[in-house]
């Protein structure tokens, strides 16, 4: 009897572990059926490569099936509605999306919400209509590092010029940030560093050039340059260029192949530029969080690099630096 009652609670136990490996599982199944689309805006550059390595890596992570897409022509809104379209048919529950800026994909990505499809934007701001979270770099927190940086640079002291254009929200959150945290340097640090002038151009390199140079005619005495985009930083390095000044630190964002260039040249003394991993890893791992009704932030930040014109040709530097936005800067 002893032995029949031992053999009867060793055939429950193992008939229990059996339950609870199929549950588990089928919980494993459900996640991994759980289809999200990763759709960009433009071609796959570099930029969008390192991203969605990140995202890849995420899915793997956490057993989503994930499908990337991208444009073969930049901004084209049909081609991306396509892709839209095709991840609504594919019975996807999230898409992580760098949303052209065209009416009907809005008003498609509004619809989808409405059915219960989670949206994410990544590189791009949109109303909070059209998606339930955006991942990006926040903005006013890079100027406020490139403040900071900017401080580095010169010593500590001197004379400022704030570069910014009235075009783009980013650019405007990033001179906040940079003038922000200058404002609230303790006395002793604030007396030996002033802003002497701000211009606003319209976002293009030769406006910008032509405002930095009027500035610097009447502002001599400046030590820094702080350019919050790429127009700005080029025409700023080309307004002292054709003065032929010295002394004049600059310092700015985004990458491009006139920025990388000025960067290995050199020529300015650092460039902050997105983690597009990041933003992958992040866009997909916040999607899950939401498909699973799960609170979470409706901005996500994916940080930012400083490097310095001296740590240009350091590893990790070569491969942030090759994930080139592959814009031309406007003349």
């Amino acid at each position: 009897m002893r032995i029949k009652a031992e053999l009867a609670l060793t055939i429950i136990l193992l008939v229990l572990f059996l339950t609870s490996c199929i549950y588990v599982d089928e919980g494993r199944s459900e996640d991994f059926d759980c289809i999200f689309y990763l759709i960009n805006s433009g071609p796959e550059d570099d930029f969008f490569k390192i991203l969605k390595q990140g995202a890849e890596d995420a899915a793997s992570e956490m057993n989503i099936k994930l499908e990337t897409r991208a444009l073969r022509i930049a901004n084209n809104a049909v081609a991306q509605l396509e892709y839209i379209n095709e991840a609504e048919n594919a019975g996807a529950r999230g898409i992580t999306i760098s949303p052209v800026n065209d009416p009907k994909v809005e008003e498609k990505l509004k619809d989808l919400r409405l059915h219960g499809v989670v949206i994410n934007s990544f590189d791009r701001r949109v109303d909070k209509e059209i998606c339930d979270i955006t991942v990006g770099t926040d903005s006013y927190e890079s100027g406020e590092i490139a403040a900071r940086r900017g401080i580095e640079a010169i010593g500590g002291s001197g004379e400022i010029l704030v570069v910014t254009n009235g075009v783009s929200r980013r650019s405007v959150d990033r001179a906040n940030g940079f003038t922000s945290y200058l404002e609230a340097l303790p006395i002793d640090k604030k007396t030996s560093l002033s802003i002497s002038d701000t211009v606003t151009d319209d976002a293009t390199k030769d406006d910008a050039k032509n405002k930095v140079k009027e500035s610097l005619k009447g502002h001599p005495d400046v030590k820094l340059i702080f350019a919050t985009g790429s127009a700005e930083l080029c025409g700023a390095y080309e307004a002292v260029s054709e003065l032929k000044l010295d002394g004049i630190e600059l310092i700015g964002f985004d990458v491009t192949d006139q920025t990388k260039e000025l960067l290995q040249n050199k020529s300015i003394y650092g460039l902050l530029i997105p983690v597009p991993y990041n933003v992958g890893y992040l866009s997909i791992r916040y999607l899950k969080k939401l498909a699973l009704n799960e609170a979470v932030d409706d901005t996500i930040n994916s940080g930012v690099r400083f490097i310095k014109a001296e740590d240009a040709y350091a590893e990790d530097s070569k491969v942030l630096l090759s994930a080139s936005l592959n814009e031309e800067v406007k003349p």
